[in-house]
């Protein structure tokens, strides 16, 4: 940390407090923060705080609602067991067993 970062330090001591100061240095460096903007930060961080803007209710967007989409198709696609087709099994075959074992085991692809 050089000079101008001290003394800037300082300066924020006296502007907030030197124990404010002390906590703010202390949570900086548990965040491996060596610089005099992290610290700074922490020490204004409660003033930065701003309340959420109240939420307003758009009637002309009320077109663009859409119902959710259905799963209960999916949810059973996802559930069912995968079974390899004919075609590779025959295919399959064809190459020594060690490739057969290793390449996919159980599912459907073409080689």
């Amino acid at each position: 940390m050089g000079t101008r970062q001290m003394i800037e330090l300082l300066g924020l001591g006296r502007q907030h407090g030197y124990q404010r100061l002390e906590q703010a240095v202390e949570g900086a460096l548990k965040m491996d923060c060596k610089d005099a903007a992290a610290v700074r930060y922490l020490i204004t961080a409660e003033t930065l705080k701003r309340g959420h803007a109240p939420l307003a209710e758009v009637p002309a967007l009320a077109r663009y609602d859409r119902p959710l989409p259905v799963m209960d198709e999916y949810d059973r696609l996802v559930g069912a067991e995968v079974q390899p087709c004919q075609e590779v099994r025959t295919r399959r075959s064809h190459y020594p067993s060690v490739l057969q074992d290793a390449a996919y085991p159980g599912h459907c692809r073409a080689f």
